[in-house]
């Protein structure tokens, strides 16, 4: 599926190929700060009375978790890259974490269960793990050296919040020159019609905004089993 991009004199971005070498997934914070109901942003929330106003946020996140797992596994089928970004302090008093964070009461001590993954959607063996302290996943983390070192100029975004990390990470990936697949049905934020909004506004001037079937039925091109007796590439991984 396409998202309907508003009306603009320029032209449609090329659909990015996802080579098994030069794409990677990146899951960007799926941890239980902002993915679990119970913990961080929704235990925030629920003590001071509020928590109706996320209760589609968090309905949206408990759809969109086996969709990113259906990627994950994807991925890890054909080989390719798996990076996940989450937001953590690099202190124990969290006096790194970024001001705006901070006068929101947001800590993301390190050892906290908010800092964790999510279980369906955790980093397994090798796979990258970035701690951040910004929205972008660029600004507080060396991601940009680490793509060029990995050889990845293509990236496939999912993950939480689509106006705020997402967004961010898919504005400044398109100025460092990265193509993008935004996953927009593997993406979460606060109300219907500012998602559409969001992806409406991302679609073909910073990414190209598919669904997870569409990024599934090609990545099933590149799996071992459908290369018709072929021996199965081996993507090389650092580290």
């Amino acid at each position: 599926m396409a998202w309907s991009t508003t009306a603009r004199n320029h032209r449609p971005l090329p659909e990015p190929d996802l080579a098994r070498r030069t794409t990677a997934l990146m899951v960007v914070d799926m941890q239980y700060f902002d993915a679990h109901p119970d913990f961080g942003m929704g235990a925030q929330l629920k003590g001071a009375g509020r928590f109706r106003e996320a209760e589609y946020y968090f309905s949206e996140v408990a759809q969109i978790v086996p969709r990113i797992a259906r990627l994950q596994a994807a991925f890890r089928e054909v080989e390719m890259e798996l990076i996940h970004t989450r937001v953590k302090a690099l202190t124990r008093d969290a006096r790194d974490i970024t001001p705006h964070h901070k006068a929101k009461g947001h800590s993301y001590l390190p050892g906290s269960k908010e800092v964790e993954f999510l279980e369906e959607v955790a980093p397994r063996g090798d796979e990258i793990i970035l701690d951040k302290t910004t929205t972008s996943c660029f600004t507080s983390t060396g991601l940009d050296l680490l793509l060029r070192n990995i050889g990845v100029d293509t990236l496939v975004i999912a993950g939480v919040d689509t106006c705020y990390c997402v967004e961010s990470t898919v504005r400044e990936a398109a100025d460092r020159g990265y193509a993008v697949v935004l996953v927009g049905d593997a993406t979460a934020t606060s109300a219907p019609e500012i998602q559409r909004f969001a992806l409406n506004e991302l679609d073909n001037d910073f990414c190209v905004v598919r669904d997870t079937t569409w990024v599934l039925d090609r990545l099933d091109r590149l799996s071992p089993s459908r290369s018709k007796g072929a021996p199965a590439q081996v993507v090389g991984r650092t580290g």
